[in-house]
């Protein structure tokens, strides 16, 4: 279930309401976070900054609404060992 859908079920709290269907926002990065934002754009093939923080979001609410139904991470290692990812502490 996505955060989208927790809110809608009231599972979780709404911050704020808004009817407009976009929004722009202003953000300022450090030099690290501008350079993972631009490698990201390249290696995705982003047409521009706006798609790669949009897919990183549709990313981040999946985490967060996995998180918040008990789920756990793992990754699986060359030799076969699954590691838990500790996302958020």
């Amino acid at each position: 279930m996505s955060l989208a859908e927790m809110l809608e079920q009231g599972q979780i709290q709404k911050v704020e309401s808004t009817k407009k269907t976009t929004r722009r926002v202003q953000m300022e990065l450090g030099e690290e976070d501008f350079r993972r934002l631009l490698a990201l754009k390249e290696v995705n093939a982003a047409k521009n900054y706006s798609d790669v923080l949009k897919e990183a979001l549709r990313l981040y609410d999946f985490i967060l609404s996995e998180e918040f139904q008990g789920s756990k991470f793992y990754t699986k290692e060359k030799d076969g060992e699954l590691v838990r990812i500790r996302i958020f502490k």
